[in-house]
């Protein structure tokens, strides 16, 4: 069960260092330490706020904590504190850390000496323009880009600590862009004062077999819709839906409930009148891919999907059929490139995403930042011959494909790029580590073959084979240097590219699920949990993500030794874990 808890009123008392910024790794403080520092001094610059705490099924409250200075977020400065037998209230979670409490993550001493002789910091729209500024000309002249291609344009205060151990006031700025091939979302670290990039990245995770990342900012509907700001007419109402979805290589997927088909889906509907001759009106009933938890986005026509539907067709179950050609087939409207219905695609990918973290983890697989479920925000028909699909931190997108994928809304890259959702909204591990933006993609890669158990009893092993029109899938995770790109193995990680260097934990996620007495879902249960309870953004190295899920197969109760034993294969060392 989860529970939201407010900002503590407390400050961190940090000790005057003699030198820069000192970084304090929770995982070897006890909990004392922490308790000893939180003080109710109002005038306390630096703090520690409480983000979110989860109770698990060993009555262990986990929970998040965040290092402030003046209410600005210290970048990558976060905490997991382990509380076990803790009361499920809201105010105990803080107050009942004791000697047997366990803590994960970094916190800084010594910020105040290092921010009291910086240069005076005002957090302006000006002072964010101009660091926005300073990453957009950088990347004008990497890219050769006009500086005005750049929109959906952002920069937030942080505090940042450089290599050097040093605190700077900066901003985390972030744009979107096209290119002739893909979207791009540029993100940046710039010093407040001095415009200085420390450091830059791409913002948006994808599962592109060109690595390719995408972004494009919902349209101003979307995002009123998303946000709660548009009420649902009160003439919708719920309706069970069918339609043909599918692409040419795996076959038609018939969503109408029967036998040896897939479900009928749980869509809204509205009907309108027309008086096609005057006197005589004419109902008609449009079929609308939304719920209260999924909505489906056509780009291509700036809308919601939907489309006039048959009622209670007598061929597929009763169900309202989204076709009224000829037979009741197909939705001609909405094929593409070979694929017979990318947007129910969508809408399935995602009702089945929602119920394998609901059934499983009794977790939502997206909440927003005070915890709550979010709305899955699915876009189909994104870009033209657009060969790759992307979740922006709000909302998946998925292109129609062009000569290399059929339309990309196939239940595995679905729960990839949500399960890139999953991490953002619970561990939020740093993309930008080269170590961890691998751990992203690789979690995301685990969540794939996973649900493709959850569905079917079996696996696969493979990522994105349905969707790719030669042989072979994007990834293997039962052997990862199969693409010719992945890496399966800690001795040839130099840098890697997220994708291929997903390679190392994915082999070690496959040989754990294949271990005597282990299976695929008792595998990814200890990855959830270390991802829910242990990760944090400090972390940087595939050492600490392996620590977090030697911590959660001890709170489950599973052989830890088959879990040391899979990561030695893959060249990451377990025997230094701290006793969480």
């Amino acid at each position: 069960m989860r529970y939201k808890l407010s900002l503590l009123a407390t400050g961190l008392l940090i000790a005057n260092a003699a030198s820069a910024a000192t970084e304090i790794n929770l995982y070897k403080q006890p909990a004392a330490y922490l308790l000893k520092q939180l003080s109710t001094q109002a005038d306390s610059k630096t703090k520690v706020v409480t983000v979110r705490t989860d109770v698990d099924f060993n009555h262990t409250a986990h929970t998040r904590i965040q290092q402030t200075y003046n209410d600005i977020p210290v970048w990558d400065a976060t905490g997991v504190i382990h509380t076990p037998n803790s009361k499920r209230s809201m105010r105990s979670a803080l107050a009942s850390i004791g000697a047997n409490s366990t803590m994960n993550g970094v916190i800084y001493e010594g910020l105040e000496k290092d921010l009291a002789v910086a240069p005076a910091f005002k957090n302006t729209q000006s002072q964010q323009l101009k660091a926005l500024q300073a990453s957009k000309n950088l990347h004008a002249r990497r890219t050769r880009m006009a500086v005005n291609a750049f929109k959906n344009e952002k920069s937030q205060p942080i505090i940042f600590i450089d290599d050097d151990k040093q605190a700077h006031y900066a901003y985390l700025t972030s744009f979107t862009y096209l290119s002739a091939s893909a979207a791009h979302r540029p993100t940046s670290i710039v010093d407040a004062v001095t415009g200085k990039v420390y450091r830059t990245w791409e913002g948006i995770l994808s599962a592109s077999a060109q690595e390719e990342s995408a972004v494009n900012a919902a349209r101003a509907k979307v995002r009123q819709m998303l946000d709660g700001d548009d009420q649902l007419p009160k003439e919708f109402y719920d309706i069970k839906a069918g339609g043909i979805g599918g692409n040419a290589k795996m076959g038609e997927w018939i969503y109408d409930d029967l036998a040896g088909n897939k479900p009928a889906l749980d869509v809204k509907a509205i009907d309108m009148n027309y008086e096609m001759i005057p006197g005589n009106p004419y109902k008609v009933t449009f079929c609308v891919l939304m719920n209260n938890d999924i909505m489906v986005f056509d780009v291509a026509n700036d809308n919601i999907a939907m489309h006039v539907c048959a009622t209670n067709s007598k061929m597929h179950n009763g169900v309202a059929w989204l076709s009224l050609d000829k037979g009741q087939t197909r939705w001609k409207d909405d094929e593409m490139n070979d694929g017979y219905s990318p947007s129910l695609d969508a809408f399935y990918a995602a009702t089945i995403i929602k119920s394998f973290y609901q059934d499983w983890y009794n977790v939502p697989a997206l909440i927003d930042a005070g915890g709550s479920p979010m709305k899955f925000m699915m876009r189909a028909h994104f870009g033209r011959r657009f060969d790759n699909a992307f979740w922006d931190g709000k909302q998946m997108t998925f292109g129609d494909g062009g000569s290399m994928f059929y339309p990309m809304t196939s239940v595995g890259v679905t729960a990839h790029e949500i399960s890139h959702g999953f991490t953002d909204t619970h561990s939020h591990i740093d993309y930008s580590y080269p170590q961890m933006g691998a751990l992203h993609e690789s979690f995301s890669d685990m969540a794939a073959v996973t649900v493709e158990n959850y569905m079917t009893g079996t696996n696969g092993w493979d990522l994105g084979r349905e969707i790719k029109k030669d042989e072979g899938a994007l990834r293997y995770l039962d052997n990862p240097t199969k693409d010719g790109r992945s890496i399966d193995h800690m001795k040839d990680f130099d840098a890697t590219e997220a994708h291929g260097g997903a390679g190392v934990t994915n082999k070690a996620f496959y040989l754990l699920a294949t271990t005597k007495g282990w299976t695929t879902r008792k595998a990814f249960d200890v990855w959830v949990k270390a991802n829910m309870h242990y990760w944090t953004s400090s972390m940087s190295t595939f050492n600490e993500a392996a620590c977090g899920v030697v911590a959660a197969t001890k709170d489950y109760g599973y052989e830890v030794a088959d879990v040391r034993i899979a990561f030695a294969k893959v060249g990451i060392d377990t025997d230094t874990c701290a006793v969480l």
